[in-house]
């Protein structure tokens, strides 16, 4: 039953109906310019850029550290564009067994 089953490809989907299957493509990653290549100064602001948007809320935002690269910059985003006081940041653990 399992033979023909394949991966789909990303950004992409499957329909199936009665005329057969179809396979669609929704997204298509940016080619960048690379006349004008970014910087990290780029990067950055565009970061901040989001950060900001995303930490308009009714309620407090805060951020759940994974020790990671990515949850460190978003929370380093945070303190620029905000006052860090006002960010409440939580770490999960686990204990060794």
């Amino acid at each position: 039953m399992l033979r023909h089953v394949r991966k789909l490809r990303p950004g992409c989907t499957l329909t199936v109906d009665a005329s057969g299957v179809k396979i669609d493509q929704y997204y298509r990653t940016p080619i960048a310019d690379s006349s004008n290549p970014a910087t990290a100064d780029d990067l950055r602001s565009l970061i901040d850029d989001i950060v900001t948007e995303q930490m308009v809320a009714d309620v407090e935002v805060g951020a759940l550290l994974s020790g990671g690269v990515d949850s460190s910059a978003i929370v380093a985003s945070m303190c620029r564009v905000t006052e860090p006081s006002n960010i409440t940041t939580f770490c999960a653990t686990v204990e060794a067994v």
